[in-house]
């Protein structure tokens, strides 16, 4: 590891998480950015979700290039994130009278070619060509070498403002355009500007968000629908909710769920944020998910008041919420025709009711999930995980009192052909595996999901293809 890494970061209680860096991203004005997209899932039991067609695009306070030893710690260049660049100076308050009705800008295009230091691009003018550096010259006495790893010359969207660069208040400077002067633009700007500028259509941006999201929200879709069913529990023609009849804790491996109609699957929703990136080819890159995305529609500024009564001359700093004109218009337009979306007449609108979904763009619906159905294979362990836990989901979510016993096990083992002392075996070297010793004798999802692969994979009777058919069969 690095000698400058603090201790704390490689201590492995702590955990890690770890992300590829993106060292070729498409660039606005020369800076890096990222997109906040507002994703609107109604279920996930079935997976229902939409996409607005409005969001956030956060832009870097300062010119973007490539990972180097002399520019490792500019985070203002790297970094996206908004609650880390609103401290910069440089950093920008999108103006009010920006809107989505104005210049969308014209390319700063792929590749310089020999050319000046200025790589052809001017800046504000609209011109193709390529930055050949996206940060101040590098100083005196600098590496050679890292000067030239520092260097990038790849894709630069211009927004035909230039505002973005110089201004250094919160008025957006003297461009007076569309897309530039804020560091938050209108994701429809973007859009127009990679239209026109020959890097990408509209519709060709909405499939490859639509694809990223679907994928994301199917892999998240097991954990999600357990802990939805263990406080919506669905319910059974024979009585009570969960386990079919058997209240006595038990469990059912036997038959699957058969719903009663009508079974209510949306008594809640979220709003998501996906944070998003696209890199020089305009490829998708998922950042994060945020569960609970900020929605609020001003931003701090700081205040320098006289103090009352004091020396003269004497001021006091004080912090104040000012409006944010583009979060107010973004942020109440994905939640309010969200609402609309939810409350339409006790049922998810048609997803050509474009009256009905506004600004939202369906997903995961029921006309779409055809599409991805042979990739939610672990949704479907789930499902066999929630019969075979029976009631005890009910009680513990993946906890001691909740999961999946030996028994049960042993009788999902019967169906496939798998003797109970082999599924038993199997059964005890995962919770001991997992847990460090077999002090849970009840099964996490993931265990179980381990477990069926080891059911699947025994070959002391039948074959491996004919037992996985047998539990596409349960799951239907």
């Amino acid at each position: 590891p690095p000698a400058d890494m603090p201790r704390h970061v490689l201590d492995r209680r702590n955990g890690w998480v770890a992300q590829e860096y993106i060292s070729n991203p498409l660039l606005l004005d020369e800076k890096k950015f990222d997109l906040r997209i507002y994703v609107l899932l109604c279920s996930v039991d079935p997976l229902r979700a939409y996409v607005c067609s409005e969001g956030l695009v956060r832009l870097c306070s300062e010119k973007y290039a490539k990972p180097a030893p002399s520019n490792l710690r500019d985070a203002y260049s790297h970094l996206t994130n908004y609650s880390l660049n609103k401290h910069n100076e440089a950093y920008v308050h999108t103006p009010a009278d920006q809107g989505t009705d104005q210049g969308a800008g014209q390319v700063a295009g792929q590749g310089a070619a020999g050319g000046t230091g200025s790589g052809g691009h001017e800046v504000g003018a609209g011109n193709l060509g390529a930055p050949t550096s996206g940060l101040k010259e590098e100083e005196e006495g600098e590496d050679e070498d890292d000067e030239e790893e520092a260097s990038y010359s790849g894709v630069s969207i211009n927004s035909g403002g230039g505002g973005g660069d110089e201004a250094s208040g919160g008025d957006g400077g003297d461009g007076g355009d569309g897309g530039g002067g804020g560091s938050k633009r209108y994701l429809s700007d973007l859009l127009k500007a990679l239209e026109a500028q020959g890097l990408m259509a509209t519709d060709e941006f909405f499939d490859g968000l639509k694809d990223l999201i679907a994928k994301t929200l199917i892999a998240y879709q097991p954990t999600l629908a357990l802990g939805y069913r263990q406080s919506f529990p669905r319910r059974r023609a024979g009585g009570g909710a969960g386990g079919g009849g058997d209240v006595s804790g038990g469990s059912n491996c036997d038959e699957p769920d058969d719903d009663e109609e009508g079974d209510d699957s949306f008594r809640c929703f979220q709003i998501l944020g996906f944070d998003v990136m696209l890199d020089e080819e305009c490829g998708f890159h998922l950042l994060e998910v945020n569960s609970n995305p900020s929605l609020s529609i001003t931003h701090e500024a700081e205040v320098e008041t006289e103090v009352e009564g004091g020396p003269v001359g004497a001021v006091s700093t004080n912090t104040v919420h000012l409006e944010s004109p583009i979060d107010e218009k973004i942020k109440t337009t994905a939640v309010g025709d969200a609402l609309r979306i939810v409350c339409h007449r006790g049922q998810l609108p048609a997803d050509d009711d474009t009256e009905a979904l506004r600004s939202y763009i369906p997903v995961l619906t029921e006309a779409t999930e055809s599409k991805f159905e042979d990739i939610q294979i672990l949704d479907k362990v789930r499902r066999i995980y929630a019969q075979c836990a029976g009631v005890r989901l009910q009680s513990s979510y993946d906890g001691a009192g909740g999961g999946v016993s030996s028994s049960a096990f042993q009788r999902l083992g019967k169906r496939l052909g798998v003797h109970s002392t082999a599924a038993d075996l199997i059964f005890v070297k995962i919770c001991t595996l997992e847990s460090g010793g077999f002090s849970n004798r009840m099964m996490s999802l993931a265990q179980f999901t381990d477990g069926l692969l080891a059911l699947a994979a025994d070959e002391k009777s039948g074959g491996f293809s004919n037992r996985m058919m047998s539990l596409a069969q349960f799951t239907d």
